[in-house]
């Protein structure tokens, strides 16, 4: 299924900046801690993945390899269900690809013209010209653990192929997530219909 909807029939792309959001497990992160920038850490399988959610039916559509098609549908589930989720799951953070990116983005440049910070390098390591990166360690500490500064659009969340649960981010990963969702064998069977359909 291409890069464009929900399996609802809604255009997932018209639903505004509340639509695309990242997985990026914790491991992934300490793997890569001050050798990539963190907005460029590799899709890894189970590691990081893209996630659409739609705001017509809820459901958490996946790309889990950042790339154009989809690979998995996920419907919300209520918060009761948590307790049957007994998959080994990734611990990481779930972030919105637009908001929270724009608000890191604003801090570092404020913080840099005041000479509080360095230049960092958000993207590409080729480019950096003796700048640091913006890695892993540096987002875990100045911003996922940073006391005096809250940014928006960002939680601590638990992925497995079968669950993601997204935490309320002032209190951590606990027993009850603040959002769950499933995966759907129903809409698996319609996504690989899809797929032999399309080949």
């Amino acid at each position: 299924m291409a890069h464009i909807g929900c399996i609802c029939g809604n255009d997932v792309r018209g639903n505004g900046v509340e639509t695309i959001y990242r997985f990026v497990s914790d491991d992934l992160m300490n793997e890569y801690a001050e050798t990539e920038p963190f907005f460029r850490l590799p899709y890894l399988p189970g590691e990081k993945a893209e996630v659409w959610l739609c705001n017509e039916c809820g459901r958490a559509i996946f790309f889990d390899d950042g790339g154009l098609r989809v690979t998995r549908f996920m419907r919300p589930a209520g918060l009761a269900e948590f307790g049957q989720c007994h998959e080994p799951a990734k611990a990481g953070v779930f972030y919105n690809n637009t908001v929270f990116f724009d608000a890191v983005d604003e801090y570092f440049t404020i913080e840099s013209a005041a000479g509080r910070e360095p230049d960092y390098e958000f993207f590409y390591k080729e480019y950096a010209e003796g700048r640091p990166l913006l890695s892993p360690s540096v987002m875990q500490e100045k911003v996922f653990g940073n006391p005096n500064r809250r940014f928006p659009r960002w939680t601590r969340a638990l992925l497995s192929g079968s669950f993601l649960a997204v935490f309320d981010d002032a209190n951590g990963i606990s027993d009850a997530p603040s959002r769950l969702w499933l995966l759907s064998e129903e809409d698996m069977a319609a996504l690989r219909h899809s797929d032999t359909s399309t080949e």
